[in-house]
């Protein structure tokens, strides 16, 4: 297989700032909000790497099953399903084992635990039609012997040490696994659960905050696509598959930074409020806002169906919140009058609007300052942003600002304020 280095670098660099950032929000988290963020992404990531081959687990079974395996204490938890403790098993071994061999016997666990193929030996465990690609040729008709000698190439490759970037070698490892897709089925979840073991080492610990699984799977014709063409590329070349790989990845860095912002804002709230007298009705509708279950949709009648509750009760509990200045009422009247968090509103809508904007501008081509001016103002930026300021902030020459700036303003990112001369100042578009 080969890829072009140069097409993946500024979006590898992407991404390894993101992965940075995200290990930087997660060491400020509380111990027990830390572990809820874990327990989450590694949930979503067994359910939806489930689904993408077709199997649909019980999520909250898997939550409590993921729970018990890293010692989180879950109210009410469901009676076991040994189906998917089987399947947890292998993305916690994945994870918690990440700097161990890959071996055959390790993958024929994982294999078992999925549902199937027993101790066969591989040539036993081949489907009846393989596609393995060899020196440039296809070849589609069934020969154990040929897969048998991919599969133990590929175990020899992927426990060899390389000078390639582990996030690169998770992608790389996923696709040449499916391409020689050893057994009749659950080939994509064992591709995935490489994945996990190289994106660890990556991060270089088995904390897992994110869930590339569910961002494929939002994508999953998209998925599909990308797989089939690497396969049918003649020239082995995968770059359009790692291009398109790393861009997930980088989506869901995105969402769990943005998951991360969301309940470092919740803490800081309850740590602002934890003195303010408030009933179990309240706290149960906070949290329920700070989750983001609502979609900015609280009503007085939603209040009083979630709490059993009458209409008066509901509205008397929504006043003394505004009174205490934790809620708002937005533009509306009548029965569809809704109301926000104040903190929440100022602070998640920028949040998100920032995640918009990179996601738009995604792929231009941007330099390191620019990038961090940029975060800078999304940030809020207390001082004016000016081509002085640009220059002192990243250690450039003014003529290396001014370029900067002008460059951002031909993208129609920034556009220059009124005024002239060294005040010049700038801002988003």
């Amino acid at each position: 297989m080969t890829w072009n280095h140069k097409e993946l670098s500024y979006v590898l660099g992407e991404v390894r700032n993101r992965q940075g950032r995200l290990a930087g929000k997660a060491s400020v988290l509380g111990i027990d909000f830390k572990k809820e963020a874990f327990l989450h992404s590694i949930a979503t990531d067994i359910v939806k790497s489930s689904e993408l081959e077709g199997k649909l687990l019980d999520e909250n079974q898997v939550r409590a099953s993921v729970a018990s395996h890293l010692k989180i204490n879950q109210p009410d938890s469901p009676v076991k399903d040994p189906i998917i403790e089987q399947t947890v098993k292998v993305t916690i071994d994945a994870l918690s084992n990440y700097l161990q061999p890959v071996t055959e016997e390790r993958i024929f666990k994982w294999k078992e635990a999925f549902g199937a193929a027993g101790k066969n030996h591989p040539s036993e465990a081949y489907p009846p039609k393989a596609h393995i690609q060899t020196n440039g040729n296809l070849h589609s008709a069934f020969d154990a012997l040929l897969i048998s000698e991919e599969f133990r190439r590929f175990i020899k490759w992927i426990n060899a040490v390389h000078p390639i970037d582990p996030v690169i070698k998770a992608g790389v490892s996923h696709l040449r696994f499916l391409f020689i897709s050893p057994f009749n089925e659950d080939n994509g979840q064992i591709a995935r659960s490489l994945m996990d073991v190289f994106l660890s080492r990556a991060d270089d610990q088995p904390q897992r905050l994110f869930s590339l699984s569910a961002q494929m799977c939002k994508q999953k014709e998209a998925y599909h696509h990308f797989i089939q063409q690497a396969h049918l590329n003649a020239n082995l070349d995968i770059t359009e598959w790692l291009m398109w790989y790393l861009y997930c990845l980088e989506s869901a860095l995105i969402e769990a930074e943005n998951s991360l912002t969301r309940i470092l804002g919740k803490s800081k709230f309850w740590e602002k409020y934890r003195l303010m007298r408030l009933n179990d009705r309240q706290v149960k509708m906070i949290n329920l806002l700070w989750e983001g279950n609502l979609n900015g949709n609280l009503t007085s009648s939603y209040w009083a169906n979630v709490n059993l509750c009458s209409p008066d009760t509901a509205l008397r509990d929504i006043q003394d919140l505004i009174d205490k200045k934790v809620l708002y009422k937005k533009n509306r009247g009548g029965r569809s009058t809704s109301y926000e968090l104040i903190e929440a509103d100022n602070s998640l809508t920028r949040i998100l609007e920032k995640s918009k904007f990179w996601e738009k501008y995604r792929l231009i081509r941007l330099n390191d300052r620019q990038v961090k001016m940029i975060n800078l103002l999304w940030d809020g930026l207390d001082a004016n942003l000016t081509s002085s300021f640009w220059a002192n902030k990243n250690h450039c020459s003014p003529d290396t600002a001014l370029r900067d700036i002008q460059d951002l303003i031909d993208k129609k990112i920034l556009y220059k304020k009124d005024g002239g001369g060294r005040n010049t100042s700038y801002g988003l578009n």
